[in-house]
């Protein structure tokens, strides 16, 4: 079959595709925008745009990293991880939205604030755990020394906790901080085993290098993720 042809070319940093019976949803961070805003695309499966819209712009980087279907049957709804870092200030924040692909609509759901030089990695980029039993968790703190796990009405803008995963403090095996967080998922490869564990993954920056001599090196430490 041909490539689908919908604009101008455009590079996506991180791109999410969504395959759903309303057509494909794409969302990305916009490589050449040097805020790095996100877009969302809706096509059809004829490859005509049906919804095409830019997030609110800010002063400074804006970044959503992931995109996952509420439920695992439904996939008419789509939730999604926005982060906003000011170019001036401490004031950063995590939003969360949904994509509705029948409505067509792209909404606001919440935005939690917090002030960068006390909680570093507050705003950080993160993956969704989707559970069609259960409420949902978000995984993040790429750039700290721990993955942490938000738990509670945080898709709606209601309370939200945040718990550090035990053993997940990559200090504690002597190095210095996360890079990139991986966690899979329905649009990047569901693992499982039979016991309900999942795998959650970070790579990091080893101690000693000297990117000069030794390039980007990093280590690569993995977990396996029960949530009760």
């Amino acid at each position: 079959s041909e490539p689908v042809v919908y604009g101008e070319q455009t590079a996506f940093f991180y791109p999410q595709v969504a395959a759903t019976d309303e057509g494909p949803v794409l969302l990305g961070s916009v490589d050449r925008d040097p805020n790095r805003n996100a877009e969302l695309v809706h096509l059809d499966w004829e490859g005509n745009v049906l919804l095409w819209e830019a997030f609110p712009a800010i002063e400074g980087e804006s970044w959503a990293f992931d995109m996952q279907p509420l439920r695992s049957d439904d996939w008419s709804r789509l939730a999604i991880a926005r982060t906003k870092h000011p170019f001036e200030g401490y004031l950063r924040a995590i939003e969360f939205w949904s994509y509705d692909t029948k409505r067509r609509e792209l909404t606001r759901h919440s935005s939690y604030e917090a002030d960068h030089a006390e909680e570093r990695s507050f705003a950080s980029a993160g993956k969704f755990w989707m559970r069609d039993d259960a409420a949902p968790l978000f995984l993040n703190e790429p750039g700290s020394s721990q993955v942490v796990a938000w738990s509670g009405d945080f898709l709606t803008g209601g309370d939200a906790r945040l718990d550090p995963l035990p053993r997940t403090r990559v200090s504690d095996f002597g190095y210095p901080g996360i890079r990139s967080l991986f966690f899979p998922s329905l649009l990047h490869g569901s693992i499982a085993d039979a016991r309900g564990l999942r795998p959650v993954a970070v790579d990091v920056s080893r101690p000693g290098i000297d990117r000069e001599v030794d390039g980007d090196r990093c280590a690569f430490l993995l977990w396996w993720l029960r949530a009760e």
